[in-house]
């Protein structure tokens, strides 16, 4: 998953070595550039995985994007090393200058060049440059032969009746979206968003199923969208729940239309679609604007359409839901009661994480001592369980993340969880491990304000303390433990500095 990132860091490595003042490594320094060349062709190959889509299955790609990974760390840990083994010695050497030299006179000679050879590196770099290149044909071969999701049966994307529209807080949310349904608006579609396990099916759900709304809205229909779904699969969705005789006598796609038309003649309806990649305006265009409403779920923000952020719960919230999952309407027993309130705040406010824990603590004894290990160990098997139950429904939302924004966000996981991260430390870190690489004109620091907002407002990872303005206007942010975990999971590595940039800060 670290591929990309690897390749931009090595890049920076071998620049640095081609033109930084202070190293002396000609007449050796052409034997880098096969090695550089190479590492920038993947690139190009791999930056065509961002035109593949959502409907892509990555498996093999991301296994391939780990040996790829593998290889290009090790070698740069071997420039690295070659590098720190010829440097450190000559930094020993450096004569100490005397105590009455001035500052300014004391930095001069400090800043003696430091000589290189590569001669002994000829042959790892032969070897290198043949395995890159051949990993690049393999990964354009990959992306040619990557096999699609399967489209989910009609039966299962109509089928919301195990949905629960039970929800604990949030009741301003709720009320806003309803509202806005109700209204006479121009705008007939409106968004739920927020990252993966926040309830924004739930608060849909509890709209959908709201008296009010059935009330004004004649007829409704509910389709699970998903990653695969075309949008004739989605007309079929809403017909067959509308009238299912009807879908009966027309097959054919382009019929179903003007059925669908006929049968939203001067009658109110709210389409809800749960769990949107990408929006389909032949969808929305084939639609009568006129009594139709439509209702939509992401984990992605919106811009063209009005829309509801699904908050993290407050800690009594979280505490309610808690109680509720493990003791029902009788809530926590109170020699329980300020353990589950901890145990609740650890779950930082997400419902589908309140609940995955609800139901770990309810197979077991409900004692003070095995609460108490819950409560206060930060790294205890239910959590660690929670998280590894949760990880399949976050990771599709890193999984499609541009390559770009990965490092980026694997980079957060390097921090402690229930950790608040400063900008400016942060900052100062990731500039020096090299992972980063700005798109066309942007500089370093707009990039980061790129990468920061998008996975904030755009893929709603992040979580600043106010908006943002740019990127230093922030003082702190945290990525959500669930996240973290996941960070962990696919780069538990990369919160050590490079031996490079080790030296480097030394100079």
């Amino acid at each position: 998953m670290a591929a990309f990132g690897a390749v931009v860091s090595l890049k920076n490595t071998i620049r640095f070595i081609e033109e930084s003042p202070r190293l002396v490594v000609s007449p050796t320094s052409h034997i880098l550039k096969p090695a550089y060349e190479a590492v920038y062709g993947l690139q190009d190959v791999m930056k065509n995985l961002e035109f593949t889509g959502y409907t892509k299955i990555r498996t093999e790609v991301n296994a391939l994007d780990g040996r790829i990974t593998e290889v290009i760390w090790e070698f740069e840990d071997l420039l690295d090393s070659h590098l720190y083994d010829q440097i450190l010695p000559q930094v020993e050497r450096v004569t100490t200058v005397e105590e009455d030299e001035d500052e300014e006179e004391e930095e001069e000679d400090d800043r003696s060049p430091f000589f290189v050879d590569l001669h002994s590196l000829q042959q790892s770099i032969d070897q290198f440059v043949a395995r890159v290149t051949a990993m690049a044909v393999e990964y354009d071969a990959e992306l040619l032969n990557m096999p699609e999701e399967e489209a989910e049966p009609i039966s299962s994307r109509i089928d919301f009746s195990g949905i629960n529209s039970d929800m604990v807080g949030l009741n301003d949310e709720f009320e806003h979206v309803r509202d806005y349904l109700l209204a006479e608006k121009e705008e007939k579609c409106f968004a739920i968003t927020g990252m993966a396990g926040v309830g924004k099916t739930t608060l849909a759900k509890k709209v959908f199923d709201d008296p009010l709304i059935q009330e004004h809205f004649e007829l409704r229909a509910w389709v699970k969208v998903g990653r695969k779904c075309e949008p004739n699969d989605v007309l079929r969705c809403i017909l067959s729940q509308l009238d299912p005789n009807i879908l009966d006598q027309h097959d054919e796609d382009q019929k179903l239309v003007g059925v669908l038309e006929d049968r939203l003649k001067d009658k109110k309806c709210l389409i809800m679609l749960d769990d949107v990649w990408e929006w389909e305006t032949l969808v929305w265009d084939n639609l009568p604007h006129k009594n139709v409403r439509i209702l939509l779920t992401t984990r992605f923000g919106i811009e063209d359409y009005p829309s509801q952020v699904v908050r993290l719960l407050n800690e009594e919230e979280s505490k309610i839901l808690l109680g509720d999952k493990v003791f029902g309407e009788k809530s926590f027993p109170t020699e329980l009661e300020k353990l589950g309130e901890k145990i609740a705040k650890k779950c930082e406010g997400l419902p589908l994480m309140i609940v995955t824990i609800a139901e770990l603590l309810s197979e077991e004894e409900k004692t003070p001592e095995y609460w108490i290990e819950i409560a206060e160990k930060q790294h205890n098997s239910v959590f660690v369980d929670a998280y590894n139950l949760i990880y399949e429904v976050l990771f599709p939302s890193y999984d499609y993340l541009p390559q770009y924004y990965k490092m980026f966000f694997l980079y957060m996981g390097s921090w402690p969880p229930y950790f608040d991260i400063g900008v400016a430390n942060f900052d100062w870190r990731i500039r020096a491990e090299g992972f980063l690489e700005p798109i066309g004109n942007m500089t370093l620091e707009q990039f980061m304000h790129i990468c920061s907002t998008h996975l904030a407002h755009w893929y709603n990872l992040v979580i600043f303390d106010k908006n943002m303005e740019s990127w230093f206007s922030e003082r702190n942010f945290r990525v959500h433990s669930c996240w973290q975990h996941l960070c962990r999971k696919e780069a538990s590595n990369i919160s050590s500095f490079c031996m490079f940039y080790r030296v480097i800060m030394m100079l």
